[in-house]
């Protein structure tokens, strides 16, 4: 929700225009490109039901704002395939209808704002008795209270007070306390240990005329919790489905796809879980590191990390994300492993904005990460424990394996599309017909007499029988080689490969 409405900002921030339905349109448009995650595509077509309401108005009063957020929250059912009971429809659909109640009770358009924010409390208090996962978790519909924190803000720049000095009291229906993260019921946490997520994957089609409930029919054959938004030529996506591509692949024939995003929810259930069952004594050293795709945030955080943030597609954590994930930790000193150049910057960045103590572990790959892991002991020493683990950074090397998305030249190595490329360290670029063949020319580029184990870690995008035939003609080739088959679940790289 938040990432939807810094769309809406960054799409309205040059708007000048007074006029309600032009700002409206805007919103509109800002919200729908930027939705992520089912409550922000919720959102994004409460917005743009609301601004229908305003067409044709340049200014609003209480029966049109009323009668906007009773649009929106029509709009927002009939984009959900499977409506659920409990969720922040059922907030938007009581706070509208109270609106539409106190309308016809006063034409004061602060009276229907605060009536509707009042009723968004109680209405959010009521979600866990109407969806029985919520009462066992033992909290609140979130993206319902993301509701109610916009409305609270809302209300408060109309009443004339500063919204950054606005308190928001997150609500706990059973009474659990929260400091920092949501303190879950273990007991929940532990049975939903075996479930399944798989992807949230979203994306648009650009097209002409097309028919949104074609759309929506088509991708529910992919997963579940589809939601279809926009019109006959901008349609977004969003479902929840273990096989992203495929969605994407076959949406293509309705028109041009793009802005292809997808998150892994199994790790960030996963972390959620380690966030909510995690001790309250807190460690001398915390460990933080960044990565990308599941199977490595499980390494690492079987290695001791204490948290993991994936970053999902792409390497490019915020300061913001650093900075909460370090402060979760309860530790006085906080050691980060970048696993990526590019990171540093943030990590740094991070540093001169928290008060914990942190210390950036330069590491340029995940592979160096998990191998300067190797060298932390609770038992020894900090000084000792990060210098052992700066010194285990030496010890590894890097192959990762991909397939060139255009055709091109990188330091003087002619690169055409498709074709298998290699890379050791940022730095040499390998080629090849097979992914077989520059895994061998790999290995040889990183002095095989000095390698002793490698490990294959193999992306999404690769599946498991290919992984382990690919494993084992590379072992018949290097026989005296010590090999190791680990799922990364990266996206981009069929192997990232780690020798040492």
């Amino acid at each position: 929700m938040l990432l939807t409405m810094q769309s809406v900002i960054k799409e309205t921030r040059n708007h000048e225009s007074s006029d309600l339905s032009a700002m409206a349109r805007k919103i509109s448009r800002g919200a729908l490109l930027g939705a992520r995650g089912n409550s922000g595509v919720i959102l994004s077509q409460f917005l743009a039901g609301m601004a229908k309401s305003f067409q044709g108005h340049s200014r609003c009063n209480a029966t049109l704002l009323a009668q906007a957020f009773q649009s929106g929250s029509n709009s927002a059912y009939n984009a959900v395939s499977k409506p659920v009971e409990g969720t922040m429809l059922t907030v938007l659909r009581d706070l509208s209808n109270k609106a539409l109640a106190q309308a016809k009770n006063s034409a004061n358009i602060m009276d229907v704002l605060e009536a509707s924010l009042v009723e968004a409390h109680q209405s959010l208090k009521r979600t866990p008795d109407l969806l029985p996962i919520l009462r066992e978790a033992g909290v609140v519909d979130s993206g319902g209270q993301g509701l109610v924190v916009m409305l609270e803000g809302l209300t408060c720049h109309f009443k004339g007070d500063d919204p950054k000095k606005l308190r928001i009291n997150i609500e706990s229906p059973t009474g659990i306390k929260i400091n920092g993260y949501p303190k879950v019921d273990p007991a929940f946490l532990s049975a939903a240990n075996e479930s399944t997520y798989g992807y949230c994957t979203q994306f648009i089609i650009q097209g002409q005329l097309m028919d949104m409930k074609q759309v929506r029919l088509a991708v529910e054959e992919f997963g579940d919790s589809v939601t279809v938004i926009g019109d006959e030529s901008i349609i977004k996506v969003h479902l929840h489905t273990l096989e992203p591509r495929k969605p994407l692949d076959y949406c293509s024939r309705f028109g041009e796809t793009e802005q292809f995003h997808v998150d892994d929810i199994d790790s960030q259930h996963k972390q959620f879980k380690s966030q909510g069952l995690r001790r309250d004594d807190p460690p001398t050293l915390g460990l933080l590191a960044i990565c990308v795709g599941s199977g490595f945030a499980d390494v690492l955080k079987d290695l001791g990390c204490h948290t993991v943030i994936n970053c999902g597609d792409l390497m490019n954590p915020s300061t913001q994300e650093i900075i909460s994930g370090v402060e979760g930790i309860g530790a006085k000193q906080v050691a980060v492993l970048s696993n990526n150049s590019n990171v540093i910057p943030a990590v740094l960045q991070a540093a001169s904005m928290t008060e914990v103590e942190l210390i950036c572990i330069p590491t340029r790959s995940i592979p160096q990460g998990i191998s300067a892991l190797l060298g932390y002991s609770p038992d020894i020493s900090v000084e000792d424990t990060l210098g052992s683990m700066k010194e285990n950074i030496n010890n590894v090397k890097t192959l990762e394996i991909t397939r060139a998305a255009k055709s091109t030249r990188i330091d003087s190595t002619d690169i055409e599309q498709g074709q298998i490329i290699g890379r050791i360290e940022d730095s040499m670029i390998i080629t090849g017909e097979t992914i077989l063949e520059v895994l061998k020319k790999g290995i040889l580029e990183c002095n095989l007499p000095l390698v002793s184990l490698v490990t294959l870690y193999w992306g999404h995008t690769t599946n498991e029988d290919e992984a382990r035939e690919t494993s084992d003609l590379l072992q018949s080739i290097f026989p005296n080689l010590e090999l190791e088959l680990v799922y990364g679940g990266q996206p981009h790289y069929n192997y990232i490969v780690s020798l040492e």
